[in-house]
């Protein structure tokens, strides 16, 4: 009885963790940069669309706490100033959770156009917070743009494979 007990709490616990876990995996997929001709390393954002996704569709199971961890994971792993992926994605979870009318529409092309808004916001507010907090600039306007277009292009395939997984794990 009490292995079985075990066993349930164990995969109760894995289930909840899926989001952090795949989100986590993307982050270190992005370790290998795209580049770009003419441009610095350029990479899409996988912490903000992991953070969008998992925050409107399972904002139970991806919370603050994870937004978090996550952000300091990135910072770490990219060399950015401690601190900004966490205040990024945690500012992403905190207008989504806040506004959950406007990002439980079912479409996926609202939904995509609900998070070129979120994406662009957040890409600015890193860029500002890396700006102020490290002695050189994150990265040029330009940079950026491409960084923003990258995101968005990811961000169809990104959901797609994270429905997958959350159509496999919670239903």
């Amino acid at each position: 009885m009490e292995a079985d007990q075990f066993l349930d709490k164990l995969n109760i616990w894995l289930r909840s963790a899926i989001p952090f876990i795949i989100v986590l995996l993307f982050i270190l997929f992005g370790i290998s940069p795209t580049k770009v001709s003419g441009l610095v390393e350029v990479l899409p954002i996988y912490s903000i669309i992991g953070a969008y996704y998992w925050s409107v569709y399972k904002p139970d199971l991806f919370s603050y706490g994870s937004g978090f961890s996550l952000g300091l994971i990135e910072d770490i792993l990219f060399g950015l100033a401690l601190g900004s992926s966490s205040l990024t994605i945690l500012t992403v979870q905190w207008v989504i959770f806040n506004q959950q009318k406007l990002f439980s529409d079912d479409s996926f092309k609202n939904t995509w156009l609900a998070f070129s808004f979120i994406c662009f916001a957040a890409l600015i507010l890193k860029w500002v917070i890396i700006s102020i907090l490290s002695e050189t600039s994150f990265s040029s306007l330009i940079d950026l743009l491409f960084t923003y277009i990258l995101t968005l292009a990811f961000y169809p395939l990104s959901a797609w494979v994270f429905t997958k997984v959350r159509n496999l794990v919670f239903t």
